[in-house]
């Protein structure tokens, strides 16, 4: 089972995003404590609000009061409603939500069954409760439980995989709700600077984003509409505006959202990771063809994007990694990746790679390098969430962790010594 928490400063917004997918049939309410609802266990969005307004009264300082947690079991367990109820309150009981008012919404609007828990991090005492160590400690919760209940343990390439969008399938139905859930997969986990790499990282799940621009009753119109895609990058089906998604996904704040990633720069370790792995990748493409090499990336967790002019011509290369959920073209994580380079390296056999050392090791197509396993065990505790900034392998939250840890060994230490 794996966990993703989020917090944030809309109060009205969570409970109207988990309502929407129950007025539609997509989702269904298992549980609630200390909210208000009617004789049908109905809970309409202004009384969750209701609801809440003694604990934000409490404590109007924490920007960010409310808590929205997936959980996320492996789609071959079967878990029963009371299970679940079970579940959802001892996992909120071990991360210290125990007295706190919950709702448990049982989400079923794509193939996986997942759980959603709406919460808050405040108590009628005024305190927030503590987030310390907090992925940390949702990561051991989750494995007590799959042990107490027999579910199945993710791997680590199921758990950054959970990190992705996944194509739109068009034939299974819901899009919107296909959309909806690619639309925050992509916001909340990669380092997005721009709408032209928003667009990019959609594409690659068989589905598009056009900006609308416009004027209409004396007002500028300016949103974004959504489309599903064939195989072929062609539309299909009805197009879906921005306003039928919340309020944080139009146009509006993706373009605040985007402004802030700008800050996050890619890191030394981040650009040299990536950079070891396009080279090993271009080692390993004996053919020198753009299909095996953009193969050669997809097996390692990078989608390669070229661009051609109309005459054949290439001058556009874009590298969406999704081990460090970035979009960069290929000439930002070093020049050798640029389009003109990338040029002379297509069909050459001649062409002489560089960074030999990089293919130092190498002793089988496709076989993860040392640096590779290293950085998803580091990284490992930070997958679900492009939850760090800019994707980067440094948590700050793990770092204080290990301080933690060698302050107490020390203190040991003192203490036999005296």
């Amino acid at each position: 089972m794996v966990a993703k928490i989020s917090h944030g400063s809309s109060v009205y917004g969570v409970f109207e995003y988990n309502q929407n997918k129950v007025d539609n049939g997509e989702a269904t309410v298992l549980n609630s404590s200390r909210f208000i609802h009617d004789e049908y266990y109905h809970h309409s969005v202004s009384n969750c609000v209701k609801s809440l307004e003694d604990w934000l009264d409490a404590n109007k300082r924490t920007e960010k009061p409310m808590v929205h947690i997936s959980l996320n079991p492996d789609p071959k367990d079967t878990i029963e409603d009371e299970q679940a109820i079970e579940i959802a309150e001892k996992y909120l009981d071990q991360m210290g939500y125990a007295d706190q008012p919950y709702i448990l919404y049982k989400h079923e609007d794509i193939a996986r069954i997942h759980y959603h828990i709406v919460t808050i991090c405040v108590g009628l005492d005024g305190v927030k409760i503590n987030s310390d160590y907090e992925k940390r400690r949702s990561m051991k919760t989750c494995r007590d439980i799959e042990k107490e209940y027999g579910l199945h343990v993710p791997t680590k390439q199921q758990m950054k995989e959970q990190s992705r969008p996944v194509k739109v399938d068009y034939s299974k139905g819901n899009i919107q709700s296909q959309i909806a859930g690619n639309i925050n997969t992509a916001i909340s986990n990669y380092n997005i600077r721009n709408m032209t790499e928003y667009k990019t990282l959609l594409e690659l799940f068989n589905m598009t984003v056009t900006e609308v621009n416009g004027y209409k009753d004396g007002k500028n119109i300016r949103g974004l509409v959504y489309s599903a895609t064939n195989e072929k990058g062609e539309k299909i089906g009805k197009s879906l505006k921005s306003s039928l998604f919340p309020k944080k996904y139009s146009r509006k704040e993706l373009e605040k959202k985007f402004e802030k990633n700008k800050k996050n720069q890619l890191s030394d370790r981040d650009r040299d990771f990536m950079r070891k792995v396009i080279v090993q990748c271009m080692y390993q493409c004996k053919e020198r063809s753009r299909t095996q090499f953009t193969d050669l990336l997809r097996k390692r967790g990078m989608d390669l994007i070229l661009r051609d002019t109309k005459e054949g011509g290439l001058f556009g290369v874009t590298i969406v990694d999704h081990n460090t959920h970035r979009i960069l073209k290929g000439s930002e994580v070093d020049k050798v990746f640029s389009a003109k380079s990338l040029k002379e390296f297509f069909g050459n056999p001649d062409y002489i790679i560089p960074f030999p050392l990089e293919n130092k090791g190498l002793d089988m197509e496709n076989s993860p390098t040392k640096e590779k396993e290293d950085y998803f065990q580091k990284l490992e505790d930070s997958v679900f969430a492009g939850l760090l900034p800019g994707g980067s392998e440094f948590d700050p939250e793990e770092e204080a962790y290990k301080r933690m840890l060698r302050k107490k060994k020390k203190k040991n230490r003192n203490q036999k010594i005296q």
